[in-house]
C-alpha cells in the first residue's frame, strides 16, 4: 500500500511539473511582432513593399487562423465574426471600387493587416505571461526611443531614421514641422502622429502595470516614460490620448469606494453630449473636434473634413470610395483626412464602420464588465482598457495607417484571454517503458460480471 501510494504520489509530482513547464511556454510571436513594428526598413519583394511587421504578419496569419479555427484560442466569440466580416466587406469594398487586377494587391495587404494582428493577439496572448512579455517589449521599445525622440525634437533631425539608415533602406522623413520650437520627432514611424499615438499606448499600461512586480519608483519612471515620448512628438491626438487616459486614472483613484462609477462616469458623457447638442449651433461632434487642435486653423480644416465626410458617406454609404477613390470637398482642401472612424466609413462604407465599431465596443465592454478576482489580472485589465480607450478617442482627430494600425488592432484583442479560464494541460497517458507505467498500470482492473464496466481495484 505504502509502495503504491508513493508510486501515486510521484507520478502526481511529475505531472505537476509538466504541467507547469507547459504554462511557462509562451509564444515569442507577439514579442517578434511588437518589436517589429519599430523598425522602419523597406523590403520590396517584386511590386509588393513589404516591412518587418508585415512579415511577420505573413508568417503566422494562417497558423493563427487554423488555431482560432480548431477552438485552440477559446470559443469563437461575437466579435471575433464581427472582426472577421469587417474584414471581408471591406475587401468587398475594395474589389468593387478598383477591379479585381488593381485590389488583389490592396486587398490582400489589408486582410494580412486587420485580420493577421487579430488573430495573432487573439490566439498567441492567451495568459497573463504571454501578454506581459508582449508589454514587456512595448515599454522597452519608448524607453529606448525617449532619448532618440529628445535629441530628434531638440536637435531638428531624424536621428532615429538616419541611424537605421545606414543598415539597410528605411522609408524617408516626413515633412519638417516645427512647434513649440522644436522638431516634431516621429521615432521610426512614417510621420509624428502615427509615433506619439503608439507611444502614448504605454501610459495606462505603465501606470496600472501589466502582470510584473514593480515598485513605485519603476512603475512612475516607466509612467514617466510613456508621457515624455509621447510629447516629444507634439501632436494633438497624442495627447488626446494622455488626457483621456490621465481623466480615466485620475476618475478611477476619486471614486474608488464609489458603487457603479463607471456607469456614472457614461451618464456623465453622455449628460455632457445632451447638454452641447442642446445649446451649440454645432453638433458635439463638431464641438469635440475643434478643441482638439494646436490652432484655429487646424480646428477649423476639421471641422470641414467632418462635414464633407458624412456627406461622403450619405453619398456612397454602402461600399464607400474604396482606397483608389476620392471624397467630394473644397478645391483647396487637402486629400488627407484627419479622423480614423470617419476614414473606415468614407473608404469602406458604413456596414464595415459598424462592424468595427460593433467588435469594439463589444470587446471593451465586456472586458469591462468581466468579474476579474485577482488583483494583478485586474490591474492589467485597467491597464488594457485605459490604453485602448485614449487610443479609440485620440484617433477621433487623426487617422492610424501601417504600424501604428496593426499595433491598435493587436492591442484590442490582446485582452480576450481574459474572458476563457486557464485551461489546465492533459496528463499524458503513460506508456509501456515510461518510468510511470507501472504505477498507473499496477493497480489491476476487473469487470463486473453483468455490466461490463471496467471498475479500478486498489490491492490490500
Amino acid at each position: 500500500m505504502t509502495a503504491a501510494s508513493d508510486s501515486g504520489a510521484s507520478l502526481a509530482v511529475r505531472q505537476a511539473r509538466r504541467a507547469a513547464a507547459a504554462a511557462r511556454r509562451v509564444s515569442p510571436w507577439p514579442a517578434i511582432f511588437i518589436m517589429s513594428l519599430a523598425l522602419p526598413f523597406i523590403i520590396q519583394a517584386g511590386p509588393i513593399r513589404l516591412s518587418p511587421y508585415r512579415i511577420v504578419l505573413l508568417l503566422i496569419i494562417l497558423p493563427a487562423l487554423f488555431m482560432w479555427i480548431a477552438g485552440k484560442a477559446g470559443k469563437i466569440r461575437s466579435f471575433d465574426i464581427y472582426m472577421l466580416l469587417f474584414v471581408v466587406w471591406s475587401d468587398v469594398s475594395i474589389f468593387a471600387t478598383a477591379g479585381f487586377d488593381q485590389g488583389v494587391e490592396t486587398a490582400g495587404i489589408w486582410t494580412i493587416e486587420t485580420l493577421g494582428a487579430y488573430l495573432l493577439g487573439r490566439t498567441m496572448i492567451r495568459d497573463q505571461a504571454s501578454f506581459t512579455l508582449a508589454v514587456k517589449c512595448f515599454m522597452l521599445i519608448v524607453m529606448i526611443m525617449l532619448p532618440l525622440a529628445a535629441a530628434e525634437a531638440v536637435l531638428k533631425h531624424p536621428i532615429a531614421l538616419e541611424l537605421l539608415g545606414k543598415i539597410y533602406t528605411v522609408f524617408e522623413a516626413s515633412e519638417k514641422e516645427f512647434r513649440l520650437g522644436m522638431r516634431r520627432a516621429q521615432g521610426t514611424f512614417e510621420h509624428p502622429i502615427l509615433f506619439g499615438v503608439f507611444c502614448s499606448a504605454a501610459f495606462g499600461l505603465a501606470y496600472y502595470g501589466y502582470g510584473v512586480r514593480q515598485s513605485r519608483m519603476g512603475r512612475g519612471l516607466r509612467t514617466f516614460a510613456a508621457i515624455a515620448t509621447t510629447f516629444f512628438s507634439l501632436s494633438t491626438g497624442a495627447y488626446v490620448s494622455l488626457a483621456m487616459q490621465g481623466a480615466i486614472i485620475g476618475w478611477d483613484i476619486v471614486t474608488r469606494k464609489l458603487r457603479n462609477r463607471w456607469g456614472i462616469l457614461g451618464g456623465l458623457f453622455a449628460s455632457a453630449y445632451i447638454l452641447i447638442d442642446a445649446i451649440s449651433n454645432r453638433t458635439p461632434a463638431e464641438v469635440f473636434i475643434s478643441y482638439m487642435t494646436f490652432n484655429t486653423g487646424n480646428s477649423y480644416n476639421r471641422v470641414l473634413i467632418w462635414k464633407y465626410g458624412t456627406a461622403q458617406i450619405a453619398n456612397t454609404p454602402w461600399i464607400g470610395i474604396g482606397t483608389t477613390g476620392d471624397w467630394a470637398r473644397a478645391e483647396w482642401m487637402s486629400s488627407s483626412m484627419d479622423n480614423f472612424w470617419l476614414v473606415l466609413a468614407v473608404r469602406h462604407g458604413l456596414p464595415a464602420f459598424l462592424l468595427f465599431t460593433a467588435a469594439f465596443l463589444a470587446i471593451t465592454w465586456r472586458l469591462g464588465r468581466y468579474p476579474i478576482a485577482d488583483s494583478k489580472a485586474n490591474a492589467v485589465r485597467k491597464g488594457l482598457l485605459t490604453s485602448i480607450i485614449g487610443m479609440a478617442v485620440a484617433i477621433c482627430t487623426v487617422h492610424l495607417w501601417n504600424a501604428s494600425y496593426v499595433f491598435f488592432i493587436f492591442l484590442l484583442a490582446s485582452g480576450v484571454w481574459m474572458f476563457d479560464p486557464p485551461q489546465a494541460p492533459q496528463p499524458r497517458r503513460a506508456r509501456p517503458g515510461d518510468p510511470d507505467f507501472e504505477s498507473s498500470a499496477g493497480t489491476p482492473s476487473v469487470t463486473q460480471p453483468g455490466n461490463g464496466r471496467r471498475k479500478r481495484t486498489s490491492p490490500a
